[in-house]
């Protein structure tokens, strides 16, 4: 199974960045440069809090169990601003979607779903956590055009959710795109009795 931990978005903020992508992606074809980008498909916009690739089915539901318990991070707002691209050196590969409001509390869950997954044998990656929603992946390089491009789509409509649970995903990949299934969520805000 190919898993992966992620923040889900509601359908007003996915709505928005699915539009920030069309404007981008008109702005690219004014260019002739479209054709290289392998958008993200609107229902799959996801903050990736962890990507752990394939498991086999005992470490799977080793992870959802250690993940399905209630989370201590309090649920929070989480705002999407700015446009950009990966990686900050090089040609780039992804075109993302920042965050106004909600990073720090994105990196606290990142950090505490982390620490349940230590000792089950999954890759984390050690880099920093950056919060950001990917809009699409470039397969091509693209050259100087993307920036005028990004900047010609940089207006990023205002959109606002309410974060309250993480969900563990298996991604089923194929010539259509990636298609994916909610195996276990764990709701915010949970405290532990003093």
């Amino acid at each position: 199974m190919r898993l992966f931990l992620a923040v889900e978005l509601d359908e007003a903020v996915r709505r928005a960045a699915a539009d920030t992508a069309r404007t981008l992606a008109a702005a690219l074809d004014r260019q002739g440069i479209r054709r290289g980008i392998g958008w993200v498909a609107p229902e799959n916009l996801h903050f990736t809090l962890h990507f752990l690739g394939e498991v086999d089915e005992p470490t799977a539901r080793a992870v959802a169990d250690r993940v399905s318990a209630p989370l201590s991070t309090a649920p929070f707002d989480l705002a999407l601003a700015g446009l950009g691209t990966f990686p900050s050196a090089g040609p780039p590969r992804v075109i993302w979607l920042g965050v106004a409001e909600g990073a720090g509390d994105l990196a606290a869950v990142h950090g505490e779903v982390g620490r349940r997954l230590e000792g089950l044998g999954v890759p984390l990656e050690r880099r920093p956590f950056s919060a950001h929603l990917t809009l699409g992946r470039i397969k091509a390089p693209l050259g100087p055009r993307l920036k005028d491009a990004l900047a010609d789509a940089s207006l990023v409509r205002e959109a606002r959710c309410r974060v309250d649970h993480v969900t563990l995903f298996e991604s089923r990949l194929s010539p259509r795109g990636a298609t994916y299934s909610v195996i276990a969520t764990a709701r915010l805000g949970y405290h532990q009795p003093s």
